[in-house]
């Protein structure tokens, strides 16, 4: 968990920084399989070639999450991204994925509190909560 301080300064420059870009993804969908509305994306550092979207590898904004990455000390990043999904009216649930079809660890940080969840291979549902940090095996199904 990050410092009062250290959540504040991040949701300002992510949330609430109209500087910060996102970019728009038409579609939620993984593996060929269409869920619901549109979300947006912003690839902060990435070693894979991310699918029907032009990004540079490593973004000018990566070391927004610095304080994050102090936390989980990783040995190794493949990715890092900020997902914004809109409000809806109705709670919509995607349908689940893997980021990768091998072994790997991954997290998610929760950046604000909202009715929304990440739902893990066994079914566990982990309440989007600020400030939270889910560690879990992305390479099993999740969403």
């Amino acid at each position: 968990m990050l410092s009062e301080e250290g959540l504040s300064t991040l949701q300002k420059t992510i949330m609430w920084n109209k500087q910060f870009p996102f970019y728009l993804i038409d579609e939620v969908s993984h593996g060929g399989k269409k869920s619901h509305g549109f979300y947006a994306i912003h690839l902060l550092y990435s070693t894979d070639v991310p699918v029907k979207v032009d990004y540079i590898s490593q973004s000018s904004w990566c070391s927004v999450v610095q304080p994050i990455l102090d936390i989980l000390k990783p040995s190794s990043i493949i990715r890092i991204k900020v997902n914004f999904y809109p409000r809806t009216d109705s709670l919509l649930e995607n349908d689940a994925h893997e980021d990768y079809d091998f072994d790997h660890k991954g997290a998610i940080f929760y950046l604000n509190s909202c009715d929304g969840f990440t739902r893990l291979s066994d079914g566990t549902k982990i309440n989007s909560m600020e400030n939270r940090i889910l560690h879990f095996n992305p390479s099993y199904p999740h969403n």
